[in-house]
């Protein structure tokens, strides 16, 4: 790039000032790849803790199921007078300009939709786990989502600022050294010059 360039003032304007921006890109690339690291970090730990909670209750509710089942048989017919749930609400939320969601749902109204004739108290306790499970499982995939789409930006991030470090950064470098360098060469030889003419007269 450098032998391209002529060696101009303005030119070496220019460079100074385009390697000036590089380095404050730079510098906020590093910046914005070390909150996305902490914030994956903390995101992480918040998310792992729900995991396990998530898979303790799917593991109670299908046992509880498993109960019911065998004491009243598949609750299909009660299933299907339970209402769909169209509670879940999702927002997005911009961290240093990655959208992430966050889900907010109704607390689950503790109310039976099916008749109690043909039901225990099996069947009972499993919906209600059920209900715990969906406001678990809807967290969860709040924070999973959002641990994704932090970790591609993370990765974007980490690109660009390895690019303008190894990259663009040492091009405007050795364009600046080029072009001070000539600069002070064709100064040298004009000083020369003049020295000359001066001591033939």
């Amino acid at each position: 790039m450098a032998e391209n360039l002529l060696p101009t003032k303005g030119n070496l304007m220019n460079a100074r000032r385009s390697l000036e921006l590089a380095r404050v890109g730079y510098d906020l690339m590093e910046r914005k790849r070390k909150f996305l690291l902490r914030e994956i970090a903390k995101r992480t730990d918040e998310y792992e803790q729900t995991k396990k909670e998530a898979e303790r209750l799917s593991r109670d509710a299908f046992y509880l199921l498993r109960l019911a089942t065998i004491a009243d048989g598949l609750p299909l017919t009660q299933a299907q007078s339970v209402p769909v749930d169209d509670s879940v609400s999702i927002v997005t939320r911009s961290i240093m300009g990655v959208e992430v969601p966050e889900a907010h749902i109704q607390p689950p109204e503790r109310k039976i939709y099916y008749g109690l004739n043909y039901t225990g108290l099996q069947l009972d306790n499993a919906y209600s786990r059920f209900l715990d499970l969906k406001v678990m499982a809807v967290k969860l995939a709040m924070q999973e989502t959002a641990l994704f789409r932090l970790q591609e930006a993370l990765v974007k991030t980490g690109k660009r600022s390895n690019a303008l470090g190894n990259v663009v950064i040492p091009k405007f470098t050795r364009a600046v050294k080029f072009i001070s360098d000539s600069l002070e060469e064709k100064e040298r030889e004009d000083f020369a010059r003049l020295k000359v003419i001066k001591n033939e007269k």
